[in-house]
């Protein structure tokens, strides 16, 4: 295999039983082929994180065991070449970490190699982190999300100012505590716990971005 010019020297039967991609690729070398198989959309580290997955014991690591970027790398590779099982692994291995990338590395990652699953909890984390949204961040991921984006993150905030006598927990740090009294403006408040914020900005990012999907 050669991949950016590097040469790589793989066993042909993992190639041939996990990627149906490389096995009809090799279906066309005849015997021992002087010249390498060049594969292209892949970087060298990432063809070395999916090598590693075969070689290495990779498959067997735990989530944390393994820096996420690698799993990271053995997604981008296995979508690429058609390892469904390593694909399917390292989808598992970064939904299981315990420092997950953030809310729009995920977006772009469920978006470009199609794991639809990843999109609501990463829409919700983003309404419900402290940092804005930054330049850099929206030129990744286009205009309508966003629109749609920040649409839910002033909803959610709005929320946690105290609109329809619910405050929910802001995710912004205020130097102004809440008074100790349990109303405002003539409404009963109450604090939410966690899962009720949660909730709550669920119910947001379901409206706006799923409502037509039923």
């Amino acid at each position: 295999m050669k991949v950016h010019g590097r040469l790589y020297k793989v066993h042909r039967y993992f190639l041939e039983r996990d990627s149906l991609f490389l096995r009809g690729a090799l279906s066309t070398v005849q015997g021992t082929q002087s010249q390498p198989i060049e594969l292209h959309g892949v970087s060298n580290q990432e063809f070395e994180s999916l090598l590693d997955f075969f070689y290495d014991g990779m498959y067997r690591s735990s989530a944390d065991s393994v820096p996420v970027s690698e799993w990271i790398n053995l997604l981008a590779a296995a979508s690429a070449l058609k390892f469904n099982r390593a694909r399917e692994h390292a989808i598992a291995a970064i939904s299981d970490v315990s420092q997950r990338p953030n809310a729009i590395d995920m977006i772009v990652m469920a978006e470009k190699y199609g794991i639809t699953k990843w999109l609501r909890p990463a829409y919700i984390s983003f309404c419900k982190r402290t940092e804005p949204l930054q330049l850099n961040e929206a030129e990744r991921i286009g205009l309508d999300k966003v629109v749609k984006l920040i649409q839910a993150r002033e909803e959610f905030l709005r929320e946690g100012l105290g609109v329809n006598g619910l405050r929910a927990v802001s995710p912004l740090p205020s130097p102004y505590p809440w008074p100790p009294s349990n109303r405002v403006q003539g409404l009963t408040q109450r604090t939410p716990t966690p899962t009720q914020t949660i909730d709550e900005a669920a119910r947001i990012v379901d409206r706006i971005f799923f409502s037509d999907i039923n």
